[in-house]
């Protein structure tokens, strides 16, 4: 290994670092955004479940991050029941110290990370070293390798990043997202082979970093970590996430999209409002219209959470995100006979016909089992029990992968890594 390759791992780290610590202190804008009603819902559950030995009357005081609730109860006669009398709820001073030594603050929640753990994440990050980095001699494998490669070879050799090239001919079939990256990627770090795995290699960190915060969503945080490991070693994102393609790109901003939509809980969440608008366009950039098979596949969790489409952030982001797309269509459509948009809809057209990657509707139905072994089994059995529960979780653990998985069996064409982002 190069010195410069060194170089380029240890800035990956950093990053990495960087991003760690970033999640890690966000408590100090979580405390300027207190929720009383949150807490207030969290209360009224603590109600239900409060002991059948009762007193007539009893006096419980709770107590939650820096919020702090007196609440008066008795025994109803009528049903049985628990009765609330009388509530208050106040804010107490924050003191840092208090936070660190108090059973109720969480190290990777709201309150305040301790060193342990950061250290923890750090440990957790260096599980996957080997899996995602590859220091030994490699070529690029035909066709998408060699051919992303080639055009990005191009842009740097002719000085030209707006039209997509083979030899000296337009190619207009796909955007120039990936090989203005992997040319991106070369021209500050050199041009050799490593440099044109960048930019999968970063967005293979970063879906597994997504992927962890999507377990502690939807699960725990205490056994996070199995997430991104079950992902790692599936056969399908392993082998990806080794290839200079756009596929683990494309599914890293789908994940992103998939966090996003789980955390808004309100209209006040603006940045995972503002998040979700920018992953449609952006995803739009790598892989054009095959972005609307997850949104399709998110249409009941959308419609459950549909309130924050309303939100102006939300559309801020989707502008935000499609500004790549803009900004190269306005630039290469002087040059073009028709607006860019025509080729890439022939192309589609192309797809949705008979073509060489036309297989059965049932492909996916032994491709995905096969492909994502030895989990698969794990998934299926965990997709039925999801579908039978009232559970949130439900709409992105059962009916994403269900819908995702009808709708590209409808598609004329079929390929293993259109299934990726399950």
């Amino acid at each position: 290994m190069n010195k410069r390759n060194f170089t380029i791992i240890i800035a990956l780290l950093i990053l990495s670092l960087v991003s760690i610590l970033f999640v890690q202190f966000n408590w100090i804008s979580d405390l300027n955004r207190l929720n009383e009603d949150r807490f207030k819902q969290d209360v009224q559950h603590v109600l239900y479940m409060i002991n059948e030995r009762l007193e007539e009357k009893e006096i419980i005081n709770l107590t939650k991050d820096n919020l702090e609730a007196t609440l008066k109860i008795r025994r109803s006669n009528d049903r049985g029941g628990i009765e609330l009398i009388e509530s208050t709820f106040n804010k107490e001073t924050i003191d840092s110290s208090k936070f660190i030594s108090s059973k109720n603050s969480s190290f990777f929640g709201t309150i305040y990370p301790s060193i342990f753990s950061l250290s923890n994440s750090l440990f957790k990050l260096f599980i996957f070293i080997p899996l995602i980095f590859y220091f030994g001699k490699r070529s690029y494998i035909a066709f998408d390798e060699g051919f992303y490669a080639l055009q990005a070879r191009w842009i740097l050799e002719k000085g030209n990043w707006t039209i997509p090239l083979w030899w000296d001919e337009y190619v207009l079939d796909r955007t120039i997202g990936l090989q203005f990256l992997i040319a991106k990627s070369q021209d500050l770090f050199g041009r050799n082979i490593f440099s044109a795995y960048l930019p999968t290699t970063v967005a293979s960190i970063l879906m597994l970093f997504t992927t962890y915060k999507l377990h502690e969503e939807l699960f725990n945080k205490k056994y996070a970590i199995i997430s991104p490991l079950i992902l790692a070693t599936t056969y399908l994102w392993f082998d990806y996430s080794h290839l200079a393609t756009q596929d683990i790109i494309y599914s890293c901003l789908v994940t992103i999209g998939v966090l996003a939509l789980v955390k808004i809980k309100s209209k006040n969440n603006k940045f995972y409002i503002l998040l979700f608008g920018i992953w449609i366009g952006l995803a739009f950039m790598m892989k054009t219209f095959l972005v609307f098979v997850p949104l399709l596949s998110l249409i009941p969790y959308i419609f459950f959470k549909k309130n924050f489409l309303f939100i102006k952030f939300f559309w801020l982001g989707l502008l935000i995100g499609f500004i790549p797309f803009l900004f190269w269509t306005f630039s290469i459509n002087p040059y073009l006979d028709k607006n860019i948009i025509f080729y890439l809809v022939e192309k589609f057209n192309f797809l949705s016909s008979k073509n060489t990657f036309t297989n059965p509707f049932y492909y996916y139905f032994w491709n995905v089992p096969v492909t994502f072994l030895p989990w698969s089994f794990f998934a299926i059995i965990g997709t039925t029990y999801n579908i039978s529960q009232s559970k949130e979780n439900k709409y992105i653990l059962a009916f994403f992968p269900l819908i995702l998985l009808a709708t590209v069996s409808i598609f004329s064409t079929k390929t293993p890594y259109y299934t990726l982002q399950i």
